[in-house]
């Protein structure tokens, strides 16, 4: 299948970080980062843009209702966009809650029931909400199989998956998964401590890896407003990771 790229409506992260190319297609994003830097309302304001091209969008989450998922979107621009695209089918958002004690066959029926999803809508744009989740409910092994399994589906179907990961606020900022060396893009959004006269916490985007095309690993200043998230500019000053306790 040919290697196409679609814009992210998100211009300065296209140019900036993705080489002016934005995310690839087929081809699996990982957007790794803490809780609250705006993972979801990214990946959901990505599909309303491609939504507005024309394509479908599935929005798989394992932690949260479709209820509760809207309603945390309301102050952001395109919260009417969204509400509009999920009652005309045109994004799709499922909660498949996994079950305590998984085994292998249990995986392959999810992965089977995310298959039937995309083959009845005809999606173009899958998003996985959250890959750490799930470690709440399977073993290591079990994610690992998954998450392969998924970007098995990604090439075979022509999609653009981005899949969500969680950074944990207590411990280190940054750590190596398995599904760094399995994404063919990596992005990370964390908070760090920008030093100075007055210490200030801030939100950082970088690139981490691209196996696709060029890409810029500068660390960005981002904050999350009414149109989602947004860069700032690059960080200059000397930084050091956020640890809490």
């Amino acid at each position: 299948m040919r290697l196409e790229f679609v814009d992210t409506g998100n211009m300065d992260l296209d140019h900036k970080v993705l080489g002016g190319k934005g995310f690839p297609r087929p081809g699996t994003v990982y957007i790794l980062g803490h809780p609250g830097v705006g993972k979801t309302q990214f990946t959901l304001s990505y599909l309303v843009h491609r939504a507005k091209k024309g394509e479908k969008g599935l929005y798989i989450t394992f932690i949260e209702s479709k209820e509760f998922l809207l309603s945390r979107c309301r102050s952001f621009s395109f919260y009417q966009d969204l509400v509009r695209f999920v009652e005309e089918g045109i994004i799709r958002i499922e909660t498949l809650k996994p079950i305590y004690g998984f085994n292998i066959q249990s995986i392959y029926d999810l992965l089977q029931n995310i298959t039937a999803l995309i083959n009845q809508g005809e999606y173009k744009n899958l998003v996985i909400d959250s890959v750490t989740s799930l470690s709440a409910y399977l073993e290591p092994k079990d994610v690992r199989t998954l998450v392969t399994q998924i970007s098995d589906l990604t090439y075979r179907k022509g999609l653009t998956t981005v899949l969500i990961g969680e950074l944990p606020l207590y411990g280190e900022s940054l750590s190596v998964s398995f599904e760094a060396f399995i994404v063919d893009v990596m992005i990370v959004i964390d908070y760090i401590w920008v030093l100075g006269t007055t210490p200030r916490l801030t939100t950082r985007l970088f690139a981490v890896k691209s196996r696709i095309s060029p890409i810029d690993r500068t660390a960005y200043e981002v904050i999350v407003d009414e149109d989602g998230l947004r860069i700032l500019g690059e960080i200059i000053e000397k930084h050091i990771p956020f640890k809490s306790g």
